[in-house]
């Protein structure tokens, strides 16, 4: 909040400070936008400093106490390396946390553009979907694409018995002969074939 009420007063600063009439208007708002874009830089290398320093600062009294807890091990010190291993954990959460956020930000601006990032995200799906070996019928490791599509081909022929000798398919009229299944009578087979009817079609 210090922040947001601090770039108040600087915007307000930088309006009447060029709004003199010397300068267009659309000049100064296009300006603008500059000198908030880098109050931003600012303000976020500055965070990042401030975040940086603490961490460090956390790892050292960790390191110190860890080294004195061993030398000298008390429920004081067990307690202000659990505090500190807390404090390491809530930094950490930050700074993914900003992570997340930024790759959601990168996500939303750029998924739907025909851009690197697309690019990227369509390659890696493709590398994804790509078989890069296989394991043939005889025991060989195929890494060509096309013996992989042969190979495909293959297991799929024995799979649904696509064979040009004709014998699976004799074995299949062998078998549907060979049990009985329910059949149509002649009137209903009548009654099917004839033309469907005007009350048939009210109904």
């Amino acid at each position: 909040k210090p922040f947001v009420e601090r770039m108040k007063i600087e915007l307000s600063e930088y309006f009447h400070a060029n709004t003199t009439g010397e300068v267009t208007d659309y000049t100064v708002w296009s300006a603008h936008k500059a000198v908030i874009r880098g109050r931003f830089i600012r303000q976020s290398a500055y965070i990042k400093r401030r975040h940086q320093t603490t961490l460090l600062e956390c790892h050292k009294q960790i390191a110190i106490n860890k080294a004195q807890n061993k030398n000298a091990p008390t429920a004081a010190l067990a307690d202000k390396l659990r505090g500190l291993y807390q404090d390491l954990t809530e930094l950490n959460a930050q700074k993914t946390q900003y992570f997340l956020h930024r790759l959601r930000a990168t996500t939303y601006r750029h998924s739907g553009k025909a851009s690197k990032y697309l690019a990227n995200r369509l390659r890696t799906k493709q590398a994804a979907n790509r078989i890069p070996h296989l394991i043939g019928h005889t025991g060989d490791k195929l890494m060509n694409p096309m013996d992989i599509v042969q190979e495909c081909a293959h297991f799929y022929k024995q799979l649904y018995n696509l064979d040009s000798s004709g014998g699976a398919t004799q074995s299949i009229c062998s078998y549907l002969q060979g049990i009985e299944l329910p059949k149509l009578d002649q009137n209903s087979v009548s009654a099917l074939l004839e033309p469907i009817s005007i009350q048939e079609i009210r109904t």
